[in-house]
């Protein structure tokens, strides 16, 4: 399975409403198919549109994408159709994740 679902096991830091979009991302994530890349537009159009402010979804869907092969252009595409706009820092596929001024 994705290496990253062990990272909702670690929710203890976010508030209610926090853990309440996550567990959403989770819910859509586990949907139990295998992901390819037009699965992947279909998770983004799913998401409820404040995940997409916290951090924690965005590193879950960075991950995710890195995984598919999923380069930056083809990411900001998916996301630009889905009328989502997504800080640039959490876009960069070489970026190292560290805490973004907000």
């Amino acid at each position: 399975y994705f290496s990253f679902i062990q990272f909702f096991d670690s929710m203890t830091r976010h508030s209610p409403a926090e853990k309440v979009i996550i567990s959403q991302v989770k819910y859509v994530i586990e949907g139990g198919y295998e992901y390819d890349r037009r699965d992947f537009h279909r998770l983004i159009s799913l998401l409820p549109k404040r995940a997409f402010k916290m951090t924690s979804v965005l590193q879950i869907l960075n991950n995710l994408r890195n995984e598919l092969e999923i380069g930056d252009d083809a990411y900001t595409r998916c996301l630009r159709s889905c009328d989502i706009t997504v800080p640039s820092w959490s876009i960069s596929k070489s970026r190292k994740w560290g805490k973004p001024h907000l």
